[in-house]
């Protein structure tokens, strides 16, 4: 077997080449498992799911609950703890979460 020895640049370009190859394939793999919605393994590559952090708007959620000012007096500092007011009023947050965005990353296994 003959060593083909490449110049530097060769070696850069075809490093170029092979990674946009590289990066579009991993873009199709990530909205593959975004549809599917859990982590993918094969063969030493790993593409894992995560679903995003969602958050609650606390503040909306006390405002929609008529938490009284007294209540809110309460626990405000500088700034409202809305999570506190909308413990303190019983207050219904799920109509005010608002979810994360869901994120892939691919990699390989180590050995």
């Amino acid at each position: 077997m003959t060593q083909v020895s490449l110049s530097l640049t060769d070696m850069m370009a075809r490093w170029k080449e092979l990674r946009i190859e590289a990066d579009a394939l991993e873009v199709l793999i990530e909205q593959e498992v975004l549809r599917l919605g859990k982590t993918q393994k094969y063969n030493g590559v790993v593409a894992s799911y995560t679903a995003g952090r969602g958050r609650y708007d606390y503040e909306a959620a006390a405002k929609a609950a008529n938490a009284p000012g007294f209540v809110i007096e309460q626990f405000t500092t500088p700034v409202v703890d809305w999570r506190e007011v909308c413990e303190a009023v019983l207050a219904c947050v799920d109509t005010f979460y608002t979810p994360g965005t869901p994120g892939v990353t691919v990699k390989l296994e180590k050995a």
